[in-house]
């Protein structure tokens, strides 16, 4: 992993922490300027979650901006990216918390 991949990967970590984020459910890595992200997105707590496609669509747009990140790829089990918008899907394990 090359340096800048690194500090990708921090940076995407710290934005996610500051938006209340659980990053525990997912998992982020970077090669070559773009950043996967895969797993369950979701808030530390219920004031927090990201309720709307349009949430998640601030949170990339927000993502993007990172120095040197070239691109966002989003695997999620409970959103699906359509095109410029995000879907929120209901996922088993989600609808019990």
């Amino acid at each position: 992993m090359a340096v800048d991949d690194r500090m990708i990967n921090i940076r995407v970590d710290q934005m996610l922490v500051r938006r209340g984020i659980d990053t525990s459910k997912l998992t982020v890595s970077s090669t070559k300027g773009t950043v996967m992200i895969a797993g369950l997105l979701k808030a530390r707590s219920r004031n927090q979650d990201v309720k709307q496609g349009s949430d998640l669509k601030m949170l990339d747009a927000s993502l993007r901006r990172i120095p040197n990140l070239k691109g966002v790829n989003w695997h999620l089990s409970n959103w699906r990216r359509e095109g410029s918008t995000f879907k929120k899907l209901l996922v088993a394990n989600e609808a019990s918390e």
